[in-house]
């Protein structure tokens, strides 16, 4: 793993700290993930910025539409957004697939300990998910 691929999953995981603690995600986190996604496409294999900000626009709409109808929350939705402009359409699979299968897993835990089904801080599905994609090679 480079040292640029190291500040979404710092970002990320200072997002699920704050979505544990007080189940919101700041902006400024959000914000900073989506701003200096540039460093991947200019300090990696793929050039095409473009690409990678069609991959977090397109997260971003179908991450709002699954928050307007209650399935997931708006900081969720551009949280994933932001790390998508990282990954671009290459790593979009791995980090889909290990964010999805990592929420089922803590949303299993959660109701195993006797915690509610709605509510439940996804951010740290989303750090496990941005970990995954980011060792992925080639991402």
């Amino acid at each position: 793993m480079s040292g640029v691929a190291l500040v979404p999953v710092i970002l990320v995981a200072i997002a699920a700290v704050e979505d544990l603690r007080r189940q919101r995600i700041p902006d400024p986190v959000v914000l900073a993930i989506a701003v200096t996604s540039p460093l991947a496409v200019f300090l990696g294999d793929d050039r095409d910025i473009a690409w990678h900000l069609a991959c977090g626009g397109a997260i971003l709409v179908i991450g709002l539409a699954l928050a307007w109808v209650g399935w997931l929350g708006a900081g969720d939705a551009k949280l994933m957004a932001a790390v998508a402009c990282w990954t671009g359409f290459g790593g979009l699979v791995p980090f889909l697939c290990a964010t999805a299968l990592s929420g089922a897993l803590i949303a299993l835990a959660f109701l195993i300990a006797g915690g509610r089904h709605r509510g439940m801080p996804f951010a740290p599905a989303i750090a496990i998910g941005t970990l995954v994609a980011v060792l992925v090679p080639g991402v």
